[in-house]
């Protein structure tokens, strides 16, 4: 039998040598193979042949359909018109051919994916198989919300005419919902799904000019904090340096290195003007704080404009967004000051004045 796993709708082919050393053909109908006990006659592959002495192959195709989904097993069974018979195997039956659910895929859009509140978002597409690219109709897909503590059902829709589908949902309010849309798999077709869909209906100049001038405030306090009792000159050029440095580190990757980096310039370069440590330990911090202002205000942008970019599985208000953001600068803050203050000390212990060896 070939082959031995396949899909519904796929030919399987079973093949028998029947063989009688006084040259009896089997009796009419014979053999026979039994799938699931079932008999089905089997054909000669070669009805010119009429010499079994040295064996004559017999064949069956079986071309299944949706129904056969399943394990399946079978065996041979033939008789000659001299009463004789046999069985093969003599006892039991071979395992097979498992006959396996169908894989298929949904397409999928979005309307609106930035809808304003009120407004109505279709979710549409198509079921196919995946090989045939056929649609599937009669089956349910169901759109889901992907929550903080739960996924929940929104809609379902029965698929029509080639497969197709539209899930139509009502944005209520100002948020970013996460959501995503399932197949779930029955006796005939595997389980699919989308990656996850977004429909981002925040007031985002609003949340991004809140968020801004907050970072920048913030921020913008704490480096007139640090600078206070610090020439201008003389520490312009140190962090300017380190900062184009830090940002162009992390453009291409360098992640937290950058920052290590960046306060290590910034360091090195005061190490010129003063030799305190509390000072390049200043100076670190500085960078940090110019640091932690482009990545909060970055982040501000790429989480109001697109949350996924950021890696969000779930559905937010908008409200919790000004709490994200919050979270992200703090922690900003304290990581990025702690990596540039260190190094900005051992830049200053580098570019420090060498002690006499007299």
């Amino acid at each position: 039998m070939s082959p031995e796993n396949g899909v519904w709708e796929d030919n399987f082919t079973f093949k028998v040598t029947y063989m009688e050393n006084e040259n009896d053909l089997p009796s009419a109908g014979y053999p026979k193979v039994y799938i699931d006990n079932q008999p089905v006659n089997m054909i000669e592959n070669d009805s010119t042949d009429n010499d079994v002495t040295n064996g004559k192959l017999y064949k069956y195709v079986w071309v299944t359909s949706k129904p056969d989904a399943g394990n399946h097993n079978f065996y041979f069974y033939a008789e000659d018109n001299q009463g004789e018979n046999a069985r093969a195997p003599e006892n039991g039956a071979y395992g097979g051919p498992n006959v396996g659910k169908k894989s298929v895929l949904l397409l999928y859009e979005v309307s609106d994916p930035r809808p304003d509140p009120g407004e109505n978002v279709v979710f549409s597409g198509y079921l196919k198989t995946a090989d045939e690219n056929l649609g599937v109709v009669g089956e349910n897909v169901v759109l889901y919300e992907v929550l903080s503590e739960n996924t929940v059902e929104v809609k379902s829709v029965i698929t029509g005419e080639n497969g197709y589908y539209a899930i139509s949902l009502n944005v209520s309010s100002k948020r970013v919902g996460s959501y995503f849309i399932k197949f779930t798999a029955n006796d005939y077709y595997k389980e699919t799904g989308t990656p996850r869909l977004y429909v981002n209906s925040l007031d985002k100049p609003f949340i991004l000019g809140v968020a801004i001038i907050s970072i920048l405030v913030v921020m913008l306090v704490l480096f007139f904090l640090l600078s206070r009792g610090v020439a201008k000159e003389q520490f312009a050029k140190p962090l300017l340096i380190a900062l184009a440095v830090g940002v162009l580190l992390q453009f291409i990757g360098a992640g937290f290195i950058a920052l290590a980096v960046a306060g290590g310039i910034a360091g090195y370069l005061f190490s010129k003007r003063t030799g305190k440590w509390t000072e390049h330990l200043r100076i670190g911090i500085m960078t940090g704080v110019l640091l932690a202002l482009v990545y909060g205000i970055v982040f501000s942008l790429v989480l109001a404009e697109s949350p996924e970019l950021l890696g969000l599985e779930y559905s937010i208000t908008q409200g919790e967004i000004f709490s994200i953001i919050s979270a992200q600068t703090i922690y900003f803050l304290a990581f990025y000051n702690l990596l540039t203050g260190i190094g900005a000390m051992l830049g200053g212990i580098i570019g420090g004045p060498s002690k006499s060896r007299d």
